[in-house]
């Protein structure tokens, strides 16, 4: 296929030089000469792109000089499924880039507990915070935060729900936060090979204690999950990794976990940081996980000033 624009400012004149895949079609823009080269077989390896430039044909083609402008991968980037040359999976770094726009989340474990904390921003004054919530209770020992694409983050909660529901009717003790991290990490791979779905669009922290102690785990859209001693995600992820670098000491206790949260949050904070606009959920020796209520965010707030 070539794409020539004629003299006089006329509409493009578009030549096939092979019937080309419909998700190819989408490289053809008007004002640009773009053209793609398949091999008779039509395998996507031998696929080229080029646009028009000075009118001179180029060596062992008939048509016009040519010009690549567009690397191997994109032409993989709308398949879940396949590598790209460069052994990518394009749309799990896409669904990594949604969870690195969502607002910042940030985790730290202490030496009796763990703290999630999250900005908790409305757009419009006209909302109802009460139905807005992003630290949700996942067993009475466990509890998510997320940043990226909400429903997306409900779906997950759902199933995670479940799975821990079904460990304590076979077992009748609650899961152990490791294997609750392990199966979520499992539903979330599961979207990343499968055909007709996509991956999720968030990354979650993970915060709980089991007869291993306060643990605090991260998992990406891969399924890809690591743990931290104190780590964030979200917008501003990269700025929070380094203050919590500075601050965080592997003597901290829970109370100095939520004061380091709170300033961790504060430093790229947009406008003035109230109890309206942050969430914290607290799991301390009790194992018992927590939210806090406004009032008691606003107290630690004040401590914290």
């Amino acid at each position: 296929m070539s794409k020539s624009v004629q003299p006089g400012g006329q509409a493009p004149r578009v030549v096939f030089k092979k019937n080309p895949p419909a998700p190819l079609l989408h490289l053809l823009h008007l004002g640009t000469t773009v053209g793609v080269a398949l091999c008779p077989c039509q395998d996507f390896r031998s696929e080229s792109v080029w646009t028009e430039k000075e009118g001179r044909a180029p060596e062992g083609r008939t048509g016009t000089d040519t010009e690549t402008v567009m690397s191997g991968d994109s032409a993989y980037s709308f398949s879940l499924t396949t590598f790209s040359r460069t052994g990518k999976l394009l749309q799990i770094e896409y669904a990594l880039s949604a969870a690195q726009q969502g607002k910042t989340s940030l985790g730290i474990r202490a030496t009796n507990g763990v703290v999630i904390a999250t900005e908790k921003k409305l757009p419009s004054v006209l909302i109802d915070e009460a139905h807005v919530q992003k630290i949700e209770l996942i067993n009475p020992s466990t509890g998510f935060v997320f940043s990226g694409l909400g429903p997306d983050y409900r779906v997950l909660v759902r199933k995670s729900r479940k799975r821990a529901q079904s460990y304590f009717l076979q077992y009748r003790e609650h899961q152990p936060v490791g294997q609750l991290v392990r199966d979520t990490a499992g539903v979330m791979q599961e979207f990343t090979q499968s055909g007709g779905v996509r991956p999720f669009g968030l990354s979650l922290l993970v915060a709980g204690y089991d007869d291993n102690g306060p643990q605090l785990f991260q998992v990406d859209p891969s399924g890809a999950y690591f743990g931290w001693q104190a780590t964030a995600i979200g917008k501003n992820h990269v700025n929070a990794k380094n203050f919590l670098e500075k601050r965080y000491n592997e003597e901290m206790e829970l109370d100095d976990a939520v004061h380091t949260a709170l300033l961790t949050l504060r430093e790229g904070f947009e406008g003035e940081m109230n109890e309206s606009n942050i969430e914290i959920g607290i799991i301390g020796a009790d194992r018992k996980f927590r939210i806090l209520t406004p009032a008691e965010v606003k107290d630690y707030l004040d401590e914290a000033n």
